[in-house]
């Protein structure tokens, strides 16, 4: 890799479009959620927010890496069959993920008298993650308008779509569903279209999955390990209650757009330090420090309007919320630049490093909200996350930093 001056202006091209697409997107999809708070009690929205949480992380689990490792092996290595190998895999995986999870769903459902049309949730998480894994195509080549025009319909469609249902009278669980399936069925329908008139389907010469799975096993670890912090609501509820998830999961989707704006620089580190080498990374790490920093300064300043902020946006049931949000909000700061720094680590080699720290900071976070839940209810929750998700920080850090040393050598 060579370090290249003008290599920061397709970055920055690409991760200003993502910055606003998924900016524009992060805030819709929080206005949907903030709808559907006030439609329905705060023990249906921990319902919807619970199983939401359960069905991204598994989701996860189920995209098996690849997603992320496409953009590498196309950035990276230029490896276009390996690609299209990894599309048919997580096809497949995201079909047997809404088969089996939507069954297992309506099962427990059925025995507890949930809402059934919660179902749906989990019909849209495997929409979503086959689509991730399609954009990552266009992502690896620092294309900037397809991911970011993806971002905008399927995140702005289901507002009207979900408006229009409650006017005609129907359930907030169950607008919320159809709205949110409709808006990915249409961009699953684009970006397939998009994906095949870009590689084709045809594998060139014997490439087994089996091949391609194992080289995509860091990248899984990784993403596995940091989408943990979605089951958040779910370990709040089960140790303290669902009106304790509800508030949780109220001051959790207001920081979103946060994770889905940082989101748009982590997908953009790996082809731009691929093609900017060293030097490119070490600025990347300063610009995410100072941000960081910044940043919590801002979380400082904030603090006397959470409360205020909390009543005016999901009403009186969260008028006492207000500190939460700024737990929330200050460790979502923290953990939101673990991605890119992960990213960077990624592409410099050093992904096996990266993935046991996932793996280890995922275990703490859930340990610790558990444990925080028992002790001091949803507070004691976010207060054990906040350190945890300080922790990880502190150290995607330092392994960044420390591939970007050996990468000099």
């Amino acid at each position: 890799m060579h370090a290249t001056p003008s290599i920061d202006v397709p970055m920055r091209r690409q991760a200003s479009w993502q910055f606003v697409s998924r900016g524009v997107g992060g805030l819709c999809q929080a206005l949907l959620l903030i709808l559907l708070a006030r439609s329905v009690t705060p023990e249906a929205f921990g319902e919807v927010t619970v199983v939401l949480g359960v069905a991204v992380f598994v989701g996860v689990v189920a995209d098996l890496g690849l997603s992320s490792y496409i953009v590498r092996v196309i950035a990276v290595d230029d490896d276009i069959d390996s690609a299209r190998v990894a599309l048919q895999i997580n096809r497949l995986s995201s079909t047997i993920f809404v088969a089996v999870g939507g069954l297992i769903y309506l099962g427990i459902a059925s025995a507890l008298s949930l809402s059934m049309w919660v179902v749906l949730v989990v019909v849209w998480v495997g929409l979503e993650k086959n689509i991730e894994a399609q954009l990552a195509v266009f992502i690896a080549e620092q294309n900037v308008v397809v991911p970011a025009l993806s971002v905008l319909v399927r995140r702005l469609l289901p507002i009207p779509i979900y408006a229009l249902l409650i006017t005609a009278g129907l359930a907030g669980d169950a607008a919320f569903g159809i709205a949110i399936v409709v808006g990915a069925s249409i961009g699953m329908a684009q970006s397939s279209w998009l994906v095949r008139a870009r590689l084709g389907s045809t594998v060139r010469g014997v490439l087994r999955p089996i091949s391609v799975l194992k080289q995509s096993l860091p990248f899984f670890v990784t993403n596995a390990s940091a989408q943990a912090r979605n089951l958040d609501t779910s370990i709040v509820g089960l140790f303290a209650s669902a009106a304790a998830a509800g508030a949780f999961a109220a001051a959790s989707r207001l920081t979103v757009p946060i994770f889905l704006l940082t989101s748009a620089v982590a997908t953009s580190v790996i082809p731009a330090v691929a093609r900017g080498g060293v030097a490119l990374a070490q600025r990347i790490v300063f610009v995410l420090l100072c941000g960081l920093v910044a940043s919590q300064l801002l979380v400082l300043v904030t603090l006397p309007f959470a409360e205020p902020a909390m009543a005016l946006i999901f009403g009186r049931d969260y008028d006492d919320t207000g500190y939460l949000l700024s737990l929330v909000l200050s460790g979502t700061l923290f953990t939101s630049v673990v991605a890119p720094l992960n990213a960077l680590t990624q592409a410099l080699g050093g992904a096996r490093r990266s993935a046991i720290a996932s793996s280890v900071f995922s275990g703490m976070l859930l340990f610790g909200l558990a444990t925080g839940a028992v002790i001091d209810g949803v507070v004691g929750a976010a207060t054990a996350a906040l350190i945890v998700q300080f922790l990880n920080a502190g150290i995607a850090f330092l392994l960044a930093q420390n591939s970007v040393k050996l990468s000099r050598h």
